[in-house]
């Protein structure tokens, strides 16, 4: 296999692309950063930086995959716009259909493989069994997010069943590092903050990836001939409740945290009244991935333990913190 060095990137100025981009660039790769709108200053020569607009099913990449080897689609109408309401066709045609645009044009401009950076919801919101998902398990996407997702996934399965492409899917459960958003974000504030938590006898298990190991990841993907048209989940390998992560997180944070027990089953049932039992299932269910398969196959080790990457994030949420005060 021809060594793939010329990398496109979508969504370079998002959580996961940014930290891609720089790490590819310390790496040696030549880059080319996709984003939507504000061109993002960059500091090196191996940066091209392309503004493509909204990615959807009418985009224009006219030259935008031109001498490019390997796109890694980053870039998604995300699923945690609370502020927004979305229709099916609204994130069909984002997540779906402008992949599958992407994907037809990648192949007119001969570019050889996409590692496309989908999500665990495909599976579902939590095991609802002790095992968990494997990459062969039967999809049960329960949002819209999750249902295009898949449907962006199948498109470029077709592509690679007939040949035109090389594909890899990776599927990561929630990814924790520097300048993490969303729900992980709020319970920073939150134990910041030091207000009280009813989680004192949450028992689940979950799985996480650090951002620094999910970008390493897919890096050993670009050029892997072994990660040819595969499907992975990624995680860190270790798996962890959220009693533990917030513990782990006030400790590094060396705030006191208060938590008390109240039932479960009566969170969840409030969560259903308020429509938020998807909300509670990321807080007290259980979401395990098998990721071996990208171990046995790829000969990947994560390069960070959990506890490194969440002392990561814990620093930077801090400089963060320090750095509003003193302004």
């Amino acid at each position: 296999m021809k060594i793939l060095s010329n990398i496109a990137v979508t969504g370079a100025n998002g959580f996961i692309g940014k930290a891609l981009c720089d790490t590819l660039i310390s790496k040696g790769y030549k880059v080319r950063a996709i984003v939507r709108s504000s061109r993002p200053i960059r500091s090196s020569n191996n940066y091209e930086d392309y503004v493509i607009g909204n990615i959807n099913s009418n985009t224009n990449w006219a030259q935008t995959f031109e001498k490019i080897d390997c796109i890694v689609h980053c870039a998604s109408m995300a699923h945690n716009f609370s502020s927004i309401t979305k229709s099916k066709e609204v994130y069909m045609d984002n997540n779906a259909g402008g992949t599958r645009k992407l994907i037809n044009e990648a192949i007119k401009a001969g570019v050889k493989r996409i590692i496309y950076i989908s999500s665990i919801k495909v599976n579902g919101e939590e095991n609802l069994n002790d095992a968990p998902f494997s990459s062969d398990d039967p999809q049960h996407p329960e949002d819209l997010y999750a249902i295009s997702k898949l449907e962006a996934e199948r498109y470029l399965i077709d592509a690679t069943s007939k040949k035109k492409i090389e594909s890899v899917i990776i599927r990561p459960p929630l990814v924790y590092g520097p300048n993490v958003k969303g729900n992980l974000l709020k319970l920073l504030h939150i134990i910041y903050a030091g207000y009280p938590m009813p989680f004192a006898k949450l028992n689940n298990l979950r799985s996480m990836i650090a951002l620094d190991n999910l970008v390493d990841l897919i890096i050993c993907c670009v050029n892997s001939p072994s990660a040819r048209n595969q499907i992975f989940l990624a995680s860190d390998g270790e798996d962890i409740s959220t009693l533990q992560l917030i513990n782990l997180i006030s400790k590094q944070m060396n705030k006191k945290v208060i938590l008390f027990a109240f039932p479960i089953s009566l969170l969840r049932l409030i969560a259903f009244i308020l429509g938020k039992s998807n909300e509670i299932k990321k807080i007290a269910g259980s979401l395990r991935v098998d990721s071996s398969p990208a171990r046995d196959i790829l000969e990947w080790k994560p390069p960070i333990t959990m506890k490194e990457g969440l002392k990561n994030m814990v620093d930077w949420y801090l400089r963060e913190k320090n750095s509003k005060n003193d302004n």
